[in-house]
């Protein structure tokens, strides 16, 4: 929900932007768990931000790729 506000879906489908965001959020859970923190382990402040940050991530990458892909 934090990550979906930052960005326009531009007619695509909202259910895209979603499933994105969330696998971007497991993502970041699972680096940070990599990385020795508590990453995916338990729900706290933490979690929430890699959580956002892991989707931002994600759907800042999938719409570059889909604006690369629309120039053709």
């Amino acid at each position: 929900m934090i990550a979906g506000k930052m960005f326009k879906s531009n007619g695509d489908d909202p259910k895209l932007d979603l499933v994105v965001g969330v696998i971007g959020a497991v993502i970041g859970g699972v680096l940070m768990a990599y990385l020795g923190h508590q990453g995916m382990a338990s729900f706290n402040s933490w979690s929430v931000v890699l959580a956002a940050i892991g989707a931002v991530g994600a759907l800042a990458a999938w719409h570059a790729f889909r604006a690369l892909a629309a120039r053709g």
